[in-house]
């Protein structure tokens, strides 16, 4: 399953998924491509695929209905968000040493320039984003 580009902008970009666990992996490689694509340096790409896959996960497993991620580059910062339309707030919690879970927001936390949560009312939502510079 492809994700659906909605918006192809030169500098941003946006797709809906189902919340499924193969849209995990489909939503990683649209936004590597989108990245590759707009010439973000590699590292950059990296640690945004790793901590999109990290929200994206989260959504699906947490969150409820489809999800949608956002990309934007503006000069020398990209920011992406992830938005389910459930109930919850998230927030970081110390991972155990021998958890299998719960590294996800403190990976985003760690690796990101900025990151946060906005909730959602209407409708229904919440809305985890981070930012990373695209530069060297």
């Amino acid at each position: 399953m492809d994700p659906r580009p909605i918006d192809a902008d030169p500098d941003s970009a946006t797709a809906i998924v189902p919340s499924v666990p193969g849209s995990v992996p489909a939503t990683r490689a649209f936004l590597v491509g989108m990245l590759r694509g707009w010439s973000v340096r590699p590292e950059a790409v990296d640690d945004a695929a790793l901590l999109a896959t990290e929200l994206i996960t989260n959504a699906v497993t947490h969150g409820e209905g489809a999800v949608t991620l956002a990309v934007e580059v503006d000069g020398d910062d990209l920011r992406v968000a992830v938005t389910d339309h459930g109930v919850g707030r998230p927030s970081p919690k110390e991972p155990t040493v021998d958890g299998e879970h719960g590294r996800g927001l403190w990976l985003v936390q760690a690796m990101s320039r900025d990151w946060g949560t906005t909730r959602h009312r209407l409708p229904d939502g919440t809305t985890v984003w981070f930012e990373l510079s695209v530069v060297g």
